[in-house]
């Protein structure tokens, strides 16, 4: 009996591999995990494959391609991933806690609820990916890119982050406390805040706001009255919540002024 992987659209099948006798058909993730293995060892990408809900822990897929994947619920805890693509694929709710992440390319992945707990994602890409409620707390990230990332509430506790890069990201109600943040790079783009009900965007010493540029001391001590005479009812919101979210924000993210 064979183990099929199918197209995630048209249900035809990419991959046909033989079923070890082991492997009982009980349990569909484990023999897809099983699948995906045999695929790899054999030198053979899958692309656009429907693999939700595959167990692949501590498998040995460096350098395996999973571009356009649907992942969704996967579980690749512990597993060996350097240098693997996940770019396109969608992988909601997936787990990658203990896994092995080097070099690993995730451009425009949807990683919402995606978890990599103490993972190793050193040099790894995540440009453009969706990061609603990831949780790398403990995760190394060292000289990862994070460019055009939508960091929405994402969990970034005790992580390493040293040297990574931040162009353009979009940071929604992240959480850095703990984080390492040795030599993080802007690339001279901004990164874009939310929660103040009005477009907020943090660039080296100055803030934007709803396109008014001031530099950030200047926006921590303006008061409730001087926001009013601006005539600008988002200065007015920026003003009380500033003050409030400023003293939370990894100093990196911005050339912290004196104040």
């Amino acid at each position: 009996m064979c183990l099929n992987i199918l197209h995630k659209s048209s249900g035809e099948i990419i991959a046909s591999v033989a079923r070890p006798s082991e492997v009982g058909m009980e349990d569909p993730g484990r023999c897809r995990g099983t699948a995906v293995q045999q695929c790899a060892q054999l030198g053979q990408h899958l692309i656009d494959a429907d693999l939700k809900g595959v167990s692949c822990r501590h498998a040995d897929l460096r350098g395996q391609c999973f571009i356009g994947c649907i992942l969704d619920d996967a579980d690749f805890s512990g597993a060996s991933l350097q240098g693997a693509d996940f770019s396109g694929a969608s992988l909601l709710r997936a787990r990658f806690d203990d896994a092995s992440l080097s070099g690993a390319r995730f451009l425009n992945t949807d990683l919402k609820q995606a978890t990599f707990k103490r993972a190793n994602l050193l040099t790894s890409s995540l440009i453009g990916a969706t990061l609603s409620d990831a949780d790398f707390r403990d995760a190394h990230l060292m000289a990862a890119r994070f460019d055009g990332a939508d960091c929405t509430r994402p969990d970034f506790r005790q992580a390493d982050l040293s040297h990574s890069s931040w162009g353009a990201t979009r940071c929604i109600s992240a959480l850095f406390q703990g984080a390492t943040w040795n030599g993080i790079e802007l690339e001279g783009h901004p990164v874009q805040l939310d929660g103040f009900g009005c477009n907020v965007v943090l660039l080296g010493d100055k803030v934007h706001v709803d396109g008014h540029i001031v530099p950030v001391k200047d926006a921590l001590n303006i008061s409730t009255q001087e926001a009013i005479s601006m005539g600008s009812l988002s200065w007015l919101r920026f003003v009380t919540h500033f003050r409030r979210i400023y003293p939370l924000l990894p100093d990196a993210l911005i050339d912290t002024p004196s104040v």
